[in-house]
């Protein structure tokens, strides 16, 4: 009867259906369910399939496979498969290439009730459909996924599917992995909600080893990817553009860590001018943000932290952001490297802020800027600001101010001066302006001691230390010994 179903199953449902994953085995039982159903029906074949999940949900009774037909299957009370391990509900792919499911779960329901709850499962499997909350009112979870009750949920899978709402953005999450482990969500597209996937609920929560793969998110209004857990893998996703300023590509609350997180191969469109917010807000140890472009505008942030961290390695492509990585926010950032992150039209490549350490870096540059010789003039490697008592601020770096001639120049911006430059050649200036015969500051300050030196300096090659005798007004140079000369 199983196998005559299956044959069945492929010819009136899809073409596409026999490349897929195959169905379990015989011996594992399979249920039916389709808008051209009743629950009258026995439910073991597409013909005589049932009309609602929840009557194929109790005529499975355990583990198995509910295979729906395509079309639109609407229900308006939760379904439930919690505690129940090795459970799948699949739809029937697109009849083309990249076309949406063939098959539609649309949740009529309102309130915070979970529409889909599998929590405290294993292997439970959501394949092939578009899940859909149609209600304004709807603020709960789609996919439920969470450990409430119980054991931890485990090795769950949703593939190839549309989550979202239907022109609506209130649901709280489409998929909640809080207490969920070792699971994976591929090939899938989030649209209308809160979050797209949530991780811990809490900062003391936990949801370790999770994938999210070859995904895309559209619109959200408090993030894409929420509160990730240790060792998440998220590859080869795309973000949309950051409309409301929260809604970034992968946030996580204050305090709230993602120890040996990988983001790999990603893409985030550009903000919305003047939104604000950052595209990834992260904290934890071992962090790796590696390939991804990181679209930005005024106002917004490429990277920022939530937490202390350490060991976080960005090698990313930045391009519009105000702030390609902000470290303000008084947490301790330690042993990291960004040396192979690109910054194109940036505003501020790297903020100044919190206290940050560079511990066992051998011969390697902690910051390295560099001109490839395709502009005119190099640019800012620093700037050092200070707020506190008066404003002071100094740009570090080769020809910071847009000159072309190659200087190595320390520029105080708010007073338009050079106080100190190495030039090409190798000379050192310590000043760019004539001093008027009036002037109270611009000098150069050599030290003095009170009567004769006679310490033997250490010895700095091409150079001779230099003092001035303020009792005898005589300056000493030392040249195998002190030389001095004379003042009135």
């Amino acid at each position: 009867m199983v196998q005559s179903a299956t044959k069945r199953l492929v010819t009136e449902a899809s073409p596409l259906l026999a490349s897929k994953a195959p169905l379990p085995a015989v011996a594992d039982k399979v249920v039916f369910v389709s808008p051209r159903g009743a629950d009258t029906n026995n439910g073991l074949t597409l013909s005589a399939a049932f009309a609602t999940l929840s009557a194929a949900i109790t005529a499975l009774g355990g583990p198995g496979l509910i295979q729906c037909g395509q079309g639109t299957i609407s229900f308006g009370a939760p379904i439930s498969v919690a505690g129940t391990s090795g459970v799948t509900i699949r739809g029937v792919s697109g009849i083309t290439a990249g076309a949406a499911p063939g098959t539609t779960l649309s949740y009529t329901g309102t309130g915070t009730a979970s529409a889909i709850n599998a929590q405290n499962t294993l292997g439970f499997t959501l394949a092939d459909v578009m899940a859909l909350y149609t209600s304004a009112s709807f603020t709960g979870r789609l996919v439920d996924l969470r450990n409430v009750t119980g054991s931890d949920t485990g090795y769950a899978s949703v593939r190839d599917c549309y989550l979202g709402g239907s022109g609506v953005s209130t649901a709280d999450v489409l998929i909640d992995l809080d207490h969920a482990n070792t699971s994976e969500i591929r090939r899938c597209h989030f649209a209308n909600t809160a979050n797209g996937v949530r991780g811990k609920a809490t900062a003391t929560s936990y949801s370790n080893g999770n994938v999210i793969e070859n995904c895309s998110f559209g619109t959200s209004t408090t993030a894409h990817i929420h509160n990730p857990g240790d060792g998440w893998v998220i590859k080869g996703c795309t973000w949309e553009a950051l409309t409301s300023g929260a809604a970034g590509a992968v946030i996580s609350d204050s305090g709230v860590t993602a120890n040996g997180m990988t983001i790999l191969g990603g893409w985030c469109g550009d903000v919305t001018a003047g939104a604000g917010g950052a595209q990834f807000v992260i904290g934890g140890g071992g962090i790796n943000i590696l390939g991804t472009f990181i679209g930005g505008n005024t106002g917004s942030t490429g990277v920022k932290y939530s937490s202390n961290s350490s060991g976080v390695v960005i090698a990313a492509f930045f391009n519009g952001c105000a702030t390609g990585i902000d470290h303000v926010g008084g947490y301790n950032i330690q042993n990291y490297d960004y040396s192979r992150s690109a910054f194109f039209n940036v505003a501020s490549p790297i903020s100044s802020g919190a206290e940050a350490q560079f511990e066992n870096m051998l011969n390697y540059p902690v910051v390295r800027y560099r001109n490839d010789g395709t502009h005119a003039y190099g640019g800012v490697a620093f700037r050092l600001e200070n707020q506190k008592g008066g404003y002071q601020a100094y740009d570090i770096g080769i020809d910071p101010d847009g000159g072309t001639a190659g200087v190595f120049k320390i520029n105080d911006i708010v007073r338009g001066k050079f106080p100190f430059q190495i030039t090409k050649a190798g000379s050192v200036l310590l000043n760019d302006t004539v001093l008027a015969t009036t002037a109270t500051d611009g000098f150069t300050y050599i030290p003095t001691c009170a009567g004769i030196p006679t310490g033997v300096p250490t010895a700095q090659t091409g150079t001779a230390p230099v003092v001035y005798d303020t009792t005898d007004n005589r300056l000493y140079v030392y040249n195998g010994g002190w030389k001095s000369a004379a003042f009135a």
